[in-house]
C-alpha cells in the first residue's frame, strides 16, 4: 500500500509540474520576478494612459502640452524596453534553475526508481483479466516484452519444449508477496503501474478538456 500511494502521488506531482510548465512565466514571475513583473505592468498602464491623453490633445492647438506628453511617452517606452530586457534575463535564469530542480528532484529519482524498483509488485489484479501472455510484462516490466521473441525462439523453434507460465514474482520478494503471487491474482510491477496510471491521467485530462472546451 505505501508503494501504491507513493506512485499515485508521484504521477500526480509530475502531471502538476507538466501543467504548470504551460504557465512557466507566471510561476517564475511569482517566485523570482514579482517586482520586475509588477513594475512592468505598472509602466504599461501608465504608458497607455499617457498615450490616450496625448491622442486627445491637438498638436496644432496645444503644441506645448502635446510635446510634453510625447516626451513622457518616449521616456516610458525607454523604461519599458529596459524593464522587458531585465525581466527576460531574469526569467531565463529562473527557467534554468527550475530545469535543474526538476531534473534533480523529479526526473532522476523517477528514473532510478523505475530501474531499481521497477519489478517490485505494487498492486494485484485477478488472474485472467488480461491475456496470459501479457502477465509476464505486467509483473516484470517492458524487459519481459523485449525478451518474448527470444523466449519464443528458445521454447518453440529450438524445440526445448513450451514452458508453462507460472505466477510472476519479483526477485527478492518477501514471503507474503510469493504467497500472493501463487494465488489467483497477477501482480503489476511499479514500472508498468506508473506507465498505466500516467496514461489514465492523460486520457482523463484530454476528456475533461474536450468537455470543457478548454
Amino acid at each position: 500500500m505505501p508503494a501504491f500511494v507513493a506512485t499515485v502521488v508521484v504521477v500526480f506531482v509530475l502531471k502538476l509540474v507538466q501543467w504548470l510548465s504551460g504557465y512557466r512565466d507566471n510561476v517564475v514571475d511569482a517566485l523570482w520576478g514579482g517586482f520586475a513583473a509588477s513594475k512592468l505592468k505598472e509602466l504599461g498602464h501608465e504608458r497607455q494612459k499617457l498615450y490616450l491623453e496625448q491622442q486627445s490633445v491637438s498638436a496644432k492647438d496645444e503644441y506645448a502640452r502635446w510635446t510634453k506628453l510625447n516626451r513622457r511617452v518616449g521616456q516610458l517606452d525607454a523604461r519599458l524596453s529596459e524593464m522587458q530586457t531585465q525581466l527576460a534575463a531574469q526569467r531565463k535564469r529562473a527557467h534554468a534553475q527550475l530545469s535543474k530542480l526538476h531534473t534533480v528532484f523529479l526526473t532522476v529519482p523517477v528514473l532510478v526508481a523505475k530501474f531499481w524498483k521497477g519489478k517490485v509488485p505494487v498492486v494485484s489484479i485477478p488472474a485472467g483479466m488480461f491475456p496470459r501472455v501479457l502477465e509476464p510484462v505486467l509483473g516484470q516490466g517492458w524487459a519481459a516484452a523485449a525478451l518474448m521473441p527470444a523466449k519464443y525462439v528458445v521454447t518453440t523453434v529450438l524445440g526445448t519444449g513450451p514452458t508453462v507460465a507460472g505466477p510472476v514474482v519479483a526477485p527478492g520478494a518477501a514471503a507474503d508477496t510469493v504467497n500472493a503471487a501463487t494465488s489467483a491474482t497477477a501482480p503489476i510491477c511499479l514500472a508498468i503501474w506508473m506507465w498505466a496510471l500516467t496514461r489514465v491521467v492523460d486520457t482523463a485530462e484530454d476528456v475533461v478538456r474536450d468537455l470543457c472546451n478548454i
